[in-house]
């Protein structure tokens, strides 16, 4: 969610979008880790909040076991036999209800950033921040839930079916629940686009019984006092469950569908980003359900049904079933250097003699701005200054001087160039008037020459524009009569592209 003030510089919403769409990276071209001390690049804020999803949904569809023991063909459904059971299995919540476990949680924790390079003045590339510690984390806790339909043939005293849903059952066994539960977790790296898989498995089938319940209290009647008994369920999984996350969505821009991938968003003039991010994911489950009746029904004959050796069913996704996390808007720093947008007027001097002059280079970006000055005349200098910092927020006071070797009217371009992102390379106009005769030349005075300087903050205030920092900074103009009179209709000004901020 990008709402950003264009510079005369920036791609227009049009342009913007068919630029975009006409660049496409490969894997290979992904970006070095960023060092945000350089101030070349930028790292994103941590997350207001975990990037975490969870779920108390039912997981896919219910598996059908079909009638067991089964018809000989299957295609029969019942065969004469006395007793068949139907079981769909659902994989569910543990404890079921407001107040459940999740099913599953995939937490990318905190750590996920974003990484900003801006290499030329067209877009930003933006790509994923290298993560080598595994602080992300996927989480399953099932039970199982079985729906019931049984088969009961005693002819000719009863041949029925009688149907049971999960509800109906859990609220007929005593203590209402489903005795099992598979929980399994793993960590990962948080981006998460390598699959990682855990491995929820239940005890072994005998010791994994669902519930137990008699025929009274399952509410079978309909062969009257003929019929009596129990019935039980025994079921177990070993179920493996992998999340891959499959592309990080970024609005505005196109999404980004591998670790070392990246995306391009059109450039714009501004203290910070605001990115409004999505991650999507997936996740898919394959293993078995092994499932075994037991108990016994008591009528003129006695009539077991226990099956010795458990029955085993594949589990499976028949698709991936998406994952979406919240959307998260993610905040980038920006520097955003400024230089004076009219010339600076140093009037009349004598040769030889020399005038200084402050100069404001104002950064009102939220990330410091590298500055390095150049003079295209060295009887313009910069104060032995070539090269500097400014802190975020801050103005450097840039002390221009003036030192006439030559009389009549003179001028110089000052370049200053940083890292400001659209506008890597600025400059503004210095004018002067020489009065005298001139003074011989001096091999020596390159104009720009000198090291050393540092953060020199002076205050300065941000005005914030809707989603991002943009500042309208006040130019530097110290204009004198006799400077005036030397540049009356002279068109010598030239315009940084930065000027139509202050329009």
């Amino acid at each position: 969610m990008l709402h950003l003030r264009r510079s005369a510089k920036s791609l227009s919403s049009l342009g913007a979008a068919a630029f975009l769409a006409s660049l496409v990276y490969s894997p290979d071209a992904a970006a070095q880790a960023c060092d945000p001390s350089t101030l070349e690049c930028s790292l994103s804020d941590p997350p207001n909040s975990p990037i975490r999803v969870e779920s108390n949904e039912p997981l896919g569809s219910t598996l059908d076991t079909g009638w067991f023991p089964a018809c000989d063909p299957p295609t029969v459904a019942h065969c004469g036999k006395t007793f068949q059971m139907k079981a769909d299995i659902a994989l569910e919540p543990l404890g079921g209800g407001e107040g459940a476990t999740p099913l599953y949680i995939v937490d990318l924790s905190k750590k996920p950033s974003l990484q900003v390079d801006w290499p030329t003045t067209d877009a930003f590339e933006i790509s994923l921040k290298p993560i080598s510690t595994n602080d992300a984390k996927f989480s399953i806790a099932h039970t199982l839930v079985p729906n019931l339909r049984l088969w009961l043939d005693l002819a000719p005293l009863v041949q029925t079916e009688f149907r049971l849903d999960a509800t109906d059952l859990i609220n007929l066994i005593p203590g209402a629940a489903f005795n099992y539960s598979a929980i399994g977790s793993e960590t990962f790296s948080p981006w998460g686009f390598e699959p990682v898989t855990v491995n929820a498995k239940g005890n072994d089938l005998l010791n994994s019984k669902l519930f137990s319940i008699s025929t009274t209290d399952l509410g079978i009647t309909q062969a009257g006092d003929l019929l009596t008994g129990s019935l039980s369920l025994f079921a177990t999984t070993d179920i493996d469950f992998t999340y891959q996350t499959t592309e990080i969505q970024i609005k505005t821009a196109n999404p980004i569908t591998a670790p070392d991938g990246k995306t391009l968003l059109a450039m714009t003039d501004a203290n910070y980003l605001e990115l409004y991010v999505t991650v999507i994911g997936e996740m898919t489950y394959a293993g078995t359900l092994d499932i075994k009746p037991g108990g016994s029904l008591d009528s003129p004959v006695s009539i077991p049904f226990a099956i010795d050796v458990g029955l085993d069913f594949p589990v499976a996704t028949t698709q991936p079933l998406p994952v979406v996390f919240p959307g998260q808007i993610l905040h980038v720093p920006l520097p955003n250097v400024f230089v004076p947008s009219s010339f600076v007027d140093f009037g009349a001097v004598d040769t030889g003699n020399k005038v200084d002059k402050k100069v404001v280079i104002d950064n009102t970006g939220e990330l410091g701005g590298i500055l390095e000055f150049e003079s295209s005349d060295p009887q313009f200098t910069t104060g032995g200054i070539t090269a500097t910092q400014v802190g975020p927020g801050q103005t450097y006071d840039l002390s221009v001087s003036f030192r006439p070797t030559k009389p009549g009217q003179q001028k110089a371009t000052i370049t200053v160039k940083s890292n400001d992102p659209d506008s890597p390379e600025q400059t503004f106009d210095v004018i002067g008037y020489g009065q005298g005769d001139p003074l011989p030349e001096d091999p020596g005075n390159n104009g720009g020459s000198g090291g050393g300087g540092g953060f020199t903050p002076t205050g300065g205030s941000t005005t914030e524009d809707s989603g991002c920092g943009c500042r309208v900074p006040q130019g530097t103009n110290g204009t004198s009569a006799a400077g005036l009179l030397a540049v009356a209709g002279l068109a010598l000004l030239r315009r940084r592209r930065k000027q139509s901020k202050r329009a």
